[in-house]
């Protein structure tokens, strides 16, 4: 202490001597660092140019060939690249020249629930003219809007009222195969915010309330911003026909359709859908045989074992579960982009 009331200014001189000092060591470590980060991106960006300008590997139908930066190459990439773009352009136009007749019913925030309302009676009655078997409060995807009324959010009526009218071609092609009963018909849920876990998804839905699931990523074709899927699981028996049938329907491609995978299993007893008046069907057919009925019919009945006939032997019902993913091309046309420019 007596050194420094001795010495102020020269104490006072040496502690921002220390202090310049200890700022001048920092601000040399920090630009040092910045310096052997630059001439490591500089090392990288030569590295980079020397492989440029060896060429760089394209994949053609004969093999990998390596292309050099001559300007009768860029030439040729640029004739391919505007190549591409007509095949996309076209194949956009010709989806959606498919697409607009099928998929042009749009709907809005009071037009949707009526619309849904009526998409469910008129696959009811599809179904009992080919006598289809589906649950009494079947609601072919959307038991969540159509039993209980719920209004959807807004901005996800467009996409709703999207998958409404893609599983109305569906299943309408399903059905149109006969197949003994529909048991479950689920549809992507669009209505989570991606890039979050689904609770309910789930292999198999149990609840008509609960008819969404989740795609498996290795499943699907939904591969980058350019290409967008909406998927679908359908549940059905029948026999091997049918499905044969369902997805003959389907390969006529009206709809940019893509069967991703198709699962078969026996059908067990409880699968086959029980009708309302099975009961009472039955009972009458009990009270005839009771009262001799079936002998005055004058049918005769046919015996179990009959020398010389061969069996007939009928082909199993099957239970079907099958993916299906709608596809979308999102590239904006180039007129598109020339108006957005202007």
């Amino acid at each position: 202490m007596g050194f420094l009331k001795k010495y102020p200014i020269f104490c006072i001189l040496l502690v921002l001597f220390l202090l310049v000092l200890g700022a001048g060591i920092y601000l040399t470590l920090n630009e040092r660092a910045k310096a052997v980060a630059a001439e490591e991106a500089y090392e990288a960006e030569v590295r980079r140019l020397a492989d440029v300008s060896t060429g760089v590997v394209y994949e053609t139908a004969e093999g990998n060939q390596r292309i050099k930066p001559t300007a009768e190459n860029r030439e040729l990439l640029e004739q391919r690249l505007q190549q591409v773009r007509s095949d996309l352009e076209r194949i956009r136009k010709g989806m959606a020249a498919r697409t607009g007749v099928l998929l042009g019913d749009s709907a809005d925030e009071f037009t949707f629930l009526p619309k849904l309302q009526s998409y469910i009676a008129a696959l009811k009655a599809l179904a009992a003219v080919n006598e289809v078997k589906l649950e009494s409060e079947e609601a072919f995807g959307f038991a969540k809007y159509a039993t209980q009324a719920e209004q959807p959010q807004k901005e996800m009526i467009p996409e709703l009222n999207l998958q409404r009218q893609i599983l109305d071609y569906l299943l309408r092609q399903l059905i149109e195969s006969k197949p003994t009963a529909i048991l479950a018909v689920e549809r992507e849920f669009i209505e989570q915010p991606p890039n979050e876990d689904d609770p309910r998804s789930r292999r198999r839905n149990t609840s008509t309330e609960d008819d969404v699931f989740a795609i498996q990523e290795l499943v699907t074709a939904r591969a980058n911003e350019f290409i967008d899927t909406s998927a679908f699981r359908i549940v059905f028996t029948g026999r091997t026909d049918v499905l044969r049938e369902f997805l003959n329907r389907l390969g006529r491609f009206e709809l940019p359709v893509i069967v991703r995978s198709v699962e078969v299993q026996p059908a067990d007893p409880e699968d086959e859908l029980v009708e309302e008046d099975s009961a009472g069907q039955d009972t009458d057919d009990s009270l005839l045989a009771l009262f001799g009925e079936d002998e005055e019919s004058g049918e005769e009945a046919q015996p179990e074992d009959v020398p010389g006939r061969d069996p007939v032997i009928t082909e199993n019902r099957s239970k079907f579960t099958v993916v299906i993913e709608y596809v979308e091309v999102r590239i904006e046309s180039e007129e598109s982009n020339e108006e957005g420019e202007s």
